[in-house]
């Protein structure tokens, strides 16, 4: 049996067992694992086969999580045949050489962009005054985006928000499903699906700023209804959709193009820059472990490195001591290496700032 035949069984059993979002990534992955290993007789693909197909997909200019989702689903339908005995052969780890998985890696890694302080309060000060323009249409609009920037959610997460999701008295938001429009490559339909959240940990409750809370109290809606729900009827509105109503907005107001998901790395670099422990942060957020919110989500401006790099330059050249310190208040390196590399008796000392059980002072 060739590799694309027992591909359409394996999604076939799967489809009964996971939900229907997952169902389609896997069917959308494994047509493009077919374009290099479909015609292979499953009982002879072995590890060596994987790894030429890991190397020509980078070659062909595929980035490393795309790369690492077609690798676990090739290797996930592999390992479902040999429990059927189709095949005797084990995938063992794959090994791709150094040099090609960081030219993957560079295709993944793209600069967080954010607002800086001018642009934020000539976006806070328009979304508060459109949250009570005459408009209905435009006040809803403007809600969402306010929503948004005041709490890091994800747009599909807005999308599906109902009023009963709001617990004022609580001042928490319940984040408990989102939705999304799904691409089914086998029946080459789309449609638009409201469920449970991207992973167990994006169920989580969002507390309600200061500022956020103002404008919500200003509502008495039906629990039922969605809070960015179509302006005909009591439907939610698709996230393409709210991105092109924001990206509309943005114009309107003046102001440079950031995709909405930059508004989710704003929020998150300012819980850590504020002092906020970065295990808080990272359940706010919903991601799966801290080193996410590190890694993606913190960000270190050009004037900040700038003022580092100075720092150390004057101590050097004027001699003042024989070993510097540098404290910095925000845990991303990345942006640092450059400017450090060549520096010497440079000791650089990361706060995290301190422990808090409850979440407060974002507003």
């Amino acid at each position: 049996m060739k590799f694309k035949e027992y591909a359409i069984k394996f999604l076939e059993t799967k489809k009964k067992e996971i939900k229907q979002s997952t169902y389609c990534n896997y069917a959308n992955n494994l047509k493009h694992v077919n374009k290099y290993i479909a015609n292979q007789e499953i009982s002879n693909i072995n590890t060596t086969i994987i790894e030429d197909m890991c190397i020509n997909m980078i070659n062909d200019g595929y980035a490393y999580k795309t790369l690492s989702d077609m690798k676990m689903i090739a290797k996930s339908v592999l390992k479902q045949a040999r429990k059927e005995n189709l095949t005797e052969q084990i995938i063992d780890t794959i090994n791709i050489p150094k040099n090609l998985l960081e030219i993957a890696k560079s295709k993944t890694k793209e600069e967080v962009k954010i607002y800086d302080e001018t642009e934020t309060k000539k976006l806070l000060d328009n979304l508060l005054k459109d949250c009570n323009n005459d408009d209905k249409e435009k006040r809803k609009i403007a809600l969402g985006i306010l929503i948004l920037m005041q709490t890091g959610i994800r747009i599909g997460e807005l999308c599906a928000l109902q009023w009963k999701d709001i617990y004022l008295n609580e001042k928490y938001i319940d984040i408990n499903k989102t939705i999304q429009r799904i691409y089914d490559p086998i029946s080459n339909k789309s449609k638009v699906l409201i469920g449970s959240p991207k992973s167990s940990t994006s169920k989580r409750k969002v507390p309600i700023t200061d500022i956020l809370f103002e404008e919500l109290k200003k509502y008495n809606q039906k629990k039922e209804e969605y809070i960015i729900s179509q302006i005909v009827q009591n439907k939610p509105r698709e996230p393409r959709t709210f991105r092109r109503e924001y990206t509309n907005y943005l114009r309107q107001i003046n102001l440079r193009y950031l995709h909405p998901h930059a508004l989710r790395h704003c929020f998150a670099s300012n819980l850590i820059n504020s002092g906020v422990n970065v295990k808080y942060a990272s359940q706010i957020l919903g991601h799966s472990n801290s080193g996410i919110t590190l890694d993606v989500y913190t960000h270190t401006t050009n004037a900040e490195l700038v003022e580092v790099a100075n720092t150390i330059n004057k101590d050097v050249k004027q001699n003042i001591i024989d070993k510097q310190e540098i404290n910095i208040e925000q845990p991303n390196i990345a942006g640092l290496i450059e400017i450090l590399k060549g520096c010497n008796n440079v000791v650089i000392n990361i706060n995290t700032g301190p422990v808090y059980n409850n979440f407060t002072g974002i507003k």
